[in-house]
């Protein structure tokens, strides 16, 4: 299995699975100077650990890039519990759009 940064410039990447057992994407928009945002993340086939190494792949690229702060906003209950695994905390956020968000943050360190 092999990821490879698809697509690159200042303020967006898209990573790839390319693999013949699995496909996947994860893309991120830069938010600040030292922090990113997870738009998308997208692994198929489920719960076979291709997440994770996704994940935690972008999460070495961004680190050497001089990232200090990654969030993401779960659209399940699952994958605050995947997010929660790899060490991204809540930010329960408040405003009048929407009630509630959950945004979680992983700090680089």
């Amino acid at each position: 299995m092999e990821i490879v940064l698809e697509e690159c410039n200042p303020t967006y990447q898209r990573y790839k699975i390319k693999s013949k057992n699995a496909s996947g994407k994860l893309v991120v928009e830069r938010t600040t100077d030292k922090e990113w945002h997870i738009e998308v993340m997208e692994v198929y086939p489920e719960r076979q650990g291709y997440g994770s190494i996704l994940l935690n792949h972008v999460l070495s690229e961004l680190r050497k890039s001089g990232t200090k702060k990654v969030t993401v906003h779960p659209i399940s209950e699952a994958s605050i519990r995947f997010f929660a695994k790899h060490d991204f905390s809540p930010n329960i956020q408040h405003n009048h759009t929407f009630p509630r968000q959950v945004y979680l943050h992983h700090q680089i360190f």
